[in-house]
Parts: C-alpha cells; structure tokens; sequence
C-alpha cells in the first residue's frame, strides 16, 4: 500500500472543500490552496487574473510555444522559474502542468503547488 503524504490529505480535503464532490462538478475555477506559508499567488493563474482557469491552460500553451511568460508575482523563495503554473508539484512549469490542468478542469485532482513555492494561506 503506497502511503498516503501531509500534502496529500491537504489536496483532498481542498478538493472537497471548493468543488463538492471531487469529480462532479464540472465548473471549476481554483482560487486558492491554503497550505502553509510563503508567497502570494494563486496556483496556476498564469495569466494574473486572480483564479485558474481553462485561460489559464491555454496562455500556457502559448507559454510553451513562444508566447508571454507567465504573470508569476515575484517570490523570493523562487525567483528563477515560473512557479505559479506548476500545478502537478513537480517544482517544474511544463508540458505535464498543462496536462494535469486539463485534467483538473475535467474533474481531476486539485492543483499542487511546488513544496519549496507554497502559496500564503
């Protein structure tokens, strides 16, 4: 049995919190992970609109191909990437970011921000 991590349980009892039903509501739009603290941001709003979204997805895709770099507010704790699209936590802005923000908009896990970038509460 694979055992169950503190961010974990966090992103579950979010997920809950802020959608109903994990999966069931198809709607979403994420306005923040309370996890502890560190910088103010929303974990992947790119596009600084104040939530994320599917724009978010697709000014990430943008991203990837050329476009504008994401809006990351500055953090001192990460100032060398573009922390606030991570939203896998792999501590990394890529392709898997976009990927598990579709999956998220369609009823996926809730966003998870790098352990070493945490949003403020």
């Amino acid at each position: 049995m694979k055992p169950i991590s503190l961010i974990s349980i966090m992103v579950l009892s979010v997920s809950v919190l802020f959608t109903g039903v994990p999966g069931k509501d198809k709607n979403k739009e994420f306005n923040r992970l309370v996890t502890g603290g560190g910088c103010d941001y929303i974990i992947g709003d790119v596009n600084a609109a104040g939530n994320y979204n599917g724009l978010d997805v697709i000014y990430g895709v943008t991203f990837l191909k050329g476009g504008s770099d994401p809006m990351c507010r500055d953090c001192p704790l990460c100032p060398d990437w573009n922390y606030c699209g991570d939203v896998n936590g792999s501590c990394s802005y890529n392709g898997l970011d976009i990927s598990y923000g579709v999956a998220y908009l369609k009823g996926g896990s809730a966003p998870i921000p790098c352990a070493d970038c945490p949003p403020n509460p």
